[in-house]
């Protein structure tokens, strides 16, 4: 799907839409599209670009739709795909405005988000504000988090949310070891890496 393709293209081309579309059903659309299977509004928004997803989501909670996380949790996973980590931040705040809740998935995908160039501070501390939100991280969130450490070569980081999986009893996995040994060598931090290197030996054997 093309970056510039607008929310009413792809809308128009998924079967519903296409429906909505037809000459004389034009004036019906908005309340078909409020008519929608949670799924179904799941399949459109999968279907958007970040920016054009909420604002499809906008106008539907408007015509009476009764949104959910999952409908969020889609508009984030996009974001992901993108890069777009400003529009994830602002999703999960709107869905606080909304007071809707924010789960694992939602700050998961968040934290992906960030993999293509957000800043590793502020994908650090979406963990933190995990914790306040009473959501558990788990070992895909630790996993992600380092790994954005460890393109910034913020190799100290890395081994700060290693200590804190561990201390959150979360098991910690090859996957979680590689990317901190990743990071400690992108920030030629040597010594720190073989020692990690040494944890994974541990975890396989």
């Amino acid at each position: 799907m093309a970056v510039g393709l607008s929310a009413s293209k792809v809308w128009t081309r998924t079967p519903l839409g296409a429906q909505c579309a037809r000459p004389g059903l034009a004036a019906t659309a908005v309340a078909t599209e409020a008519a929608l299977e949670p799924k179904q509004v799941s399949y459109l928004l999968s279907k958007l670009m970040p920016v054009a997803a909420s604002k499809k989501l906008a106008e539907l909670r408007a015509e009476g739709l009764e949104t959910n996380a999952i409908h969020y949790n889609v508009v984030i996973t996009a974001c992901t795909k993108t890069g777009a980590w400003i529009h994830a931040l602002d999703t999960l705040s709107e869905m606080t405005a909304l007071s809707i809740e924010r789960s694992q998935t939602s700050y998961n995908s968040a934290i992906n988000a960030f993999e293509q160039g957000g800043p590793w501070t502020m994908a650090v501390e979406l963990i933190s504000a995990m914790v306040r939100d009473a959501v558990a991280p788990d070992d895909r969130t630790f996993c992600a988090a380092m790994a954005i450490c460890g393109k910034s070569a913020a190799w100290m980081a890395s081994l700060d949310l290693l200590h804190s999986m561990r201390s959150s009893l979360v098991e910690v996995t090859c996957f979680s070891l590689s990317a901190v040994v990743s990071a400690c060598g992108r920030g030629q931090a040597w010594a720190q890496a073989l020692q990690v290197l040494g944890d994974m030996m541990g975890v396989n054997g």
